[in-house]
């Protein structure tokens, strides 16, 4: 709604707020608009291995999720890669341990 506009004033870092914290639910709608803010820039800093970790996270789950990978495959180092896919891993060890607790 935030990122929107929708019923209240448009503002991408209350949306990226939000959907941070509904990522950390294991919330996999959230975590790909949390790695394309990421990707874009949009309501925080433009940081290219967090929209990775973040997109790779939702895996298979969300369609349009491949061809964004594939995208940043191109646009990053495999160092890049390489910390993306860690920093993925603790992402999902540590938000999907939580929402299962929940």
């Amino acid at each position: 709604m935030c990122e929107q506009g929708l019923g209240t004033g448009q503002s991408y870092e209350i949306a990226a707020q939000w959907y941070e914290k509904a990522a950390m639910q294991d919330q996999a709608n959230a975590q790909f608009s949390l790695g394309e803010m990421y990707f874009d820039g949009a309501g925080v800093e433009q940081d290219l291995v967090k929209a990775y970790a973040w997109i790779l996270v939702v895996g298979n789950g969300i369609e349009a999720a491949e061809p964004i990978l594939e995208e940043l495959e191109f646009e990053i180092s495999s160092e890049q890669i390489r910390h993306g896919r860690e920093l993925g891993q603790d992402f999902w060890n540590k938000y999907a341990d939580e929402s299962e607790n929940s």
